[in-house]
């Protein structure tokens, strides 16, 4: 049953007609015999699914109005395949170029099996013209399963997720390409116990207060870490340490309590190691960068018991518990930390080596590193204020490398 409706209702879409071109001809024989035509097909949205050369008579004759049949359907893929079904009863068949070209737009929609039989084509047909496709979605399914395995993902988890068996999990991850590369040193190796970088490598993390070179966990991974070895960050900030993690394939669990990176987990480092054996396995290395007691302590809104010296190694304190739980057989402990002078009260002052202290009854120290702060910290009147007051600002900061000496507890 058909009906009439006002033409500037029609809504043609080139996207979701099979066509691409217009017979001149074929539209000039209908705009002779109009009212003979039979009524063009829409949908119940009024998008055109038939009768394309119709429509363009009844333009070109200026009518006001066309006969249609009203479908009812309104789903794009839905609107297509009819249009394409459709297209196929009568008139020009459908050529190979606009069939290939359909068969690529619906590829993530239809089977193959619904493809060879919209189309009536052979399966190799459907192969050829969806070759580079499927080589995409193989690449696109691949980078998906690596991604999850460097967030510490098991297997069966990623399987799961990306809809695939642990077998093709495994195979793409045992074919990771040129992992030879991750093996070289990065371009800003260092070779001596003093690290300066004069700039900050902005691929690396988020603007962030206490964001760090992502250089410097460049030389820390390289030297103490291998490809496929967990980097645990408890306090990751910006996620400067899970974009170096990336770039070096290294796997990484970044925690925070406040979350601003998309690989972030939200994790207070007070609260300890999580308890999710099947998801999370011991790390090979844990880095800290924790806050510097109260510099940048406004940034940071570190809460009020940290203010004191006490209240802040009690926080500490926790840092190490946390390490001791995380950390693997022999997994080592990177501690980036500087020191803190109280210029009024010199007994509330925090210097690193103290810290260090913490650390040193659960792990054995390797090596202290300077990796002194940039100037660019202070103003002017930072400057000044120092001067007139004969005080030195700070710009020491120490790596200190712990290694898991074996007597922790289980």
């Amino acid at each position: 049953m058909s009906e009439s409706i006002a033409i500037d209702k029609i809504d043609f879409r080139q996207d979701l007609y099979p066509r691409f071109d217009i017979d001149n001809e074929a539209v000039e024989r209908y705009r002779l015999n109009i009212d003979a035509l039979p009524p063009i097909t829409v949908s119940k949205n009024h998008i055109l699914i038939d009768g394309k050369h119709r429509l363009r008579a009844f333009q070109l004759s200026q009518r006001a109005e066309i006969p249609v049949e009203i479908l009812d359907i309104t789903d794009e893929t839905e609107i297509l395949k009819e249009a394409i079904k459709r297209n196929a009863i009568h008139g020009k068949q459908l050529d190979i170029k606009e069939k290939k070209a359909l068969a690529q737009k619906l590829f993530n929609q239809l089977s193959e099996q619904e493809m060879i039989q919209l189309f009536a084509v052979s399966k190799s047909s459907i192969y050829n013209w969806t070759e580079k496709l499927r080589a995409e979605q193989d690449e696109e399914e691949a980078q998906k399963i690596i991604s999850l395995y460097l967030q510490c993902w098991t297997q069966e988890r990623i399987a799961n997720e990306v809809g695939v068996d642990q077998k093709t999990v495994s195979n793409t991850l045992g074919k990771i390409p040129n992992l030879e590369k991750f093996l070289s040193p990065p371009e800003s190796l260092q070779r001596y116990d003093v690290w300066k970088f004069s700039t900050l490598d902005k691929t690396y993390g988020q603007d962030y207060p206490g964001r760090i070179p992502g250089q410097i966990i460049e030389n820390i991974l390289w030297y103490w870490t291998k490809p496929k070895d967990i980097v645990c960050d408890p306090m990751v900030g910006g996620g400067t340490t899970i974009d170096v993690c990336k770039s070096m394939y290294r796997r990484y669990l970044g925690f925070d309590v406040n979350i601003v990176h998309d690989g972030a987990i939200k994790h207070d480092i007070k609260d300890g190691w999580p308890n999710i054996p099947e998801t999370y396995e011991k790390a090979d290395l844990v880095f800290m960068d924790p806050p510097y007691f109260k510099k940048k302590s406004v940034e940071y809104n570190l809460p009020e018991e940290y203010n004191t010296k006490k209240g802040f190694m009690e926080f500490a304190k926790t840092w190490v518990e946390f390490s001791k739980q995380a950390i693997a057989r022999d997994g080592i402990v990177a501690l980036l930390i500087s020191d803190y002078v109280d210029y009024e009260n010199f007994r509330e002052s925090i210097f690193s080596y103290e810290y260090a202290e913490l650390f040193t009854p659960h792990f054995d120290l390797l090596y202290k590193i300077s990796v002194p702060l940039s100037t660019q910290q202070y103003q002017a009147f930072h400057v000044t204020r120092a001067e007139t007051n004969k005080q030195l600002l700070i710009i020491g900061r120490e790596l200190y490398i712990f290694k898991n000496n074996g007597k922790i507890s289980r």
